[in-house]
This record gives C-alpha cells, structure tokens and sequence, in this order.
C-alpha cells in the first residue's frame, strides 16, 4: 500500500517539474527580447546642447562618465556653478546665463535630467554604469585631461 501512494506522489511530483519547466522555458522565450533602455540616448545638431554632446563624447566613454567627471563634490547633482566649471576644464567657455535652460528650476541638474539632456547613447541600467563610473571617477579625468590635449577645436 505504501509503495503504491509513493509512486503516486513521484508520479505527482514528476509532473509538477515537467510543467514547471515547460512554464519557465516559454518565460524565456517570450522575454529573450532586449531590455528597453531606461534612457535613450539622442544626437543633437544645434545650440549649445549640441556642443556640449559634442565634448562629451570626445573625451568620455559614457555620458555618466562626463556626469562624475562634472560632479567634483560628489553629491549627486550639478550646480549651475559645478557646470559651469566643469565645462572650462574641458575646454568649453560657457556663461551661467547660456546654461539657464539645462538647468532645472532649482539650480541643479540630477544624474536623470544630465542624461535626457546629453546622452549619445542608450542606457539599460543606469545604477550599474554609474557605480562602474564612480569607481573609475580618476581614470576617468586623466583620460579625459589626456584626449583633451588632442581634441581640436570642435
């Protein structure tokens, strides 16, 4: 008698894997595609947005690179000041005043509003890029400073 409920619940339970497997397989099918990117990235042709894409993307590897590199107290944020600065080191001689509409109300633009104004390319997890950014942060400005010295004028 036991033997027989036991082959009953084996024969239970090797019906719930076999379903449980075909579940998980059609899952992954049916989610294979690639992840939507949590930022996409935009080329821009005119102004000073345009400009300052241009910059960046000849001295940085990704925009969150061009953020830490801009962010020199670490906070999180860009003050209208830290921008400023920021883009005289790269080379760029900008006016708080021509800087006014990338900045938001508050005088500060956030790691968010620095990508959906200057990103070139897509970005899939921003969390993971800008730890791999911040861990980087002083290869980051030595390879900058260095394409810097064989950046022409753009």
């Amino acid at each position: 008698m036991q033997t027989l409920a036991r082959q009953r619940a084996e024969s239970r339970k090797s019906k719930i894997k076999q379903t449980l497997s075909q579940y998980e397989a059609a899952i992954k099918q049916e989610w294979s595609y690639k992840a939507a990117a949590a930022i996409r990235g935009k080329q821009h042709t005119k102004g000073l947005r345009a400009k300052l894409q241009t910059r960046f993307r000849c001295l940085f590897d990704a925009p969150t690179d061009a953020f830490v590199f801009l962010d020199q107290d670490a906070g999180g944020t860009l003050s209208t000041l830290e921008l400023q600065r920021g883009c005289k080191r790269i080379g760029l001689d900008v006016t708080i005043m021509e800087l006014g509409p990338a900045v938001s109300s508050d005088g500060q633009v956030d790691l968010l509003e620095f990508l959906r104004l200057f990103a070139w390319v897509d970005i899939a997890v921003i969390e993971d890029t800008l730890r791999a950014s911040r861990l980087n942060v002083t290869q980051i400005q030595l390879l900058a400073m260095e394409r810097l010295l064989h950046v022409s004028h753009i």
